[in-house]
């Protein structure tokens, strides 16, 4: 039986602005109640980026802003499903904190790849 792993990149990026693409997005039963989490690759650099969202339609919440950013039809069609947004680009703007394992980046802001 054979597998394959890809090891991360074991650092956070540096503060600034990726071009990514959407991985995955799914509904995680966490310690503090359902999260939407999203896994963005940033195939420039082979780093992986997650970002945590409640499952909330309000316009200042991260599954709108980040669903949004990458499929603008979303914002007409007031919903989304993971079809409509996994494999789509983004621009993330990254910065960097101090998690319980050590530093990892967080998603300061998401804007569509302007085509």
């Amino acid at each position: 039986m054979g597998f394959d792993i890809t090891f991360g990149r074991g650092e956070p990026l540096p503060p600034g602005r990726y071009r990514s693409v959407l991985e995955s997005v799914d509904l995680v039963d966490t310690r503090y109640d359902e999260k939407l989490k999203f896994v963005f690759q940033v195939p420039d650099h082979g780093a992986e980026v997650v970002g945590w969202a409640k499952p909330s339609a309000h316009p200042r919440s991260n599954a709108y802003l980040y669903s949004t950013a990458l499929n603008p039809a979303i914002k007409t069609e007031r919903r989304f499903r993971p079809e409509d947004v996994v494999g789509k680009e983004c621009l993330l703007d990254l910065d960097i904190y101090d998690g319980v394992d050590g530093k990892k980046n967080r998603i300061d802001g998401i804007l569509p790849v302007e085509e």
